[in-house]
């Protein structure tokens, strides 16, 4: 349960304080602090002080509690004197009256931020202008939208490389921007640089060679993978695929691994090489020789041995 107090602490020189608390403890339970002038200032915490509960609440809001404060700061004025209040300004704030004091914060408040408190809107409208409203600008600086519109685009198509197409119907097409291009014709930027490097032969339709050239191409790949390929099984048989994904899936293993065997990037996949199983033991044997020396490390050791000891050896020897 939270406690929502106000307090009073009067001070020996007569002056004193009004402020407002929230507590885990009940006012009177609330010995040990003092208020705000008590923290702040240490000529005040060493001065001789009482402390009053002037009202106490446990079900108040914050605001109305604050209410209640800036009334019972005014009425101390009246009381005791308004050059005897120590908080004369209410907890900092220049006004007691409430709709005053919001008006008064948010304009400070706006005023603080400054450029922080800017939309993104606001940002490119007032970056904009004070960009171009710079009279002590040199260089590129000086220049006015237009012209650092017009110097951009000179300069994106100076970087901007040149490609040669053939599109679906076999016309060919010199590209300058090949991202627009792409963003205006619906294509795949990456398929159509894959394309221009070789690694890729068509992608809908365009490519660097021709549809003539595409299909040949095309056909050959599909030669290329059904072609016949010898492997050998887990138990030394002699087997033929022409497909890997086919057999892969036929068998539960892996296409992807059946093609790196193939080429030599791999020794097995589940039993399956292109070499004979005796073989395929010499050469993990022979790998894992390379591996061993390659990780063995050669380590000297120094042993010292007493005179003493040495001599008492001797003696046990003869």
């Amino acid at each position: 349960m939270n406690y929502y107090y106000l307090y009073l602490i009067k001070f020996e020189d007569g002056r004193f304080y009004i402020g407002s608390r929230k507590s885990k403890v009940p006012a009177n339970e609330d010995v040990n602090y003092w208020g705000s002038p008590g923290k702040t200032i240490r000529y005040f915490w060493e001065m001789e002080k009482e402390k009053h509960i002037l009202f106490e609440s446990t079900d108040i809001s914050i605001q109305d509690l604050r209410k209640k404060e800036y009334k019972m700061i005014q009425d101390g004025w009246e009381k005791f004197g308004k050059d005897k209040c120590i908080n004369k300004n209410a907890g900092g704030l220049n006004h007691l009256d409430l709709e005053v004091v919001k008006k008064a914060g948010k304009k400070c408040r706006d005023q603080k931020i400054g450029i922080f408190g800017w939309t993104p809107e606001e940002w490119s409208k007032n970056s904009k202008e004070k960009w171009h409203s710079n009279k002590n600008a040199r260089g590129f600086m000086s220049w006015d939208e237009e012209k650092l519109k017009k110097f951009r685009e000179e300069q994106r198509k100076k970087n901007c490389k040149t490609y040669e197409f053939f599109d679906p119907d076999g016309n060919k097409v010199v590209v300058d921007d090949l991202r627009a291009f792409c963003k205006k014709n619906n294509l795949s930027y990456c398929s159509m640089r894959e394309i221009s490097n070789g690694k890729q032969v068509q992608h809908q339709g365009w490519s660097v060679v021709g549809p003539e050239k595409v299909k040949e191409l095309l056909e050959q790949l599909r030669e290329d993978m059904y072609e016949d390929k010898v492997f050998y099984d887990p138990s030394g048989k002699q087997i033929i695929i022409n497909c890997y994904s086919t057999f892969a899936r036929k068998h539960n293993l892996s296409g992807a691994c059946l093609r790196l065997v193939y080429i030599g990037e791999l020794l097995q996949h589940k039993g399956y090489s292109v070499l004979h199983p005796d073989e395929v033991e010499k050469k993990k044997k022979e790998l894992n020789l390379q591996n061993s020396k390659r990780n063995s490390k050669t380590i000297r050791l120094r042993v010292r041995v007493r005179i003493g000891l040495m001599f008492v050896l001797l003696l046990m020897c003869l």
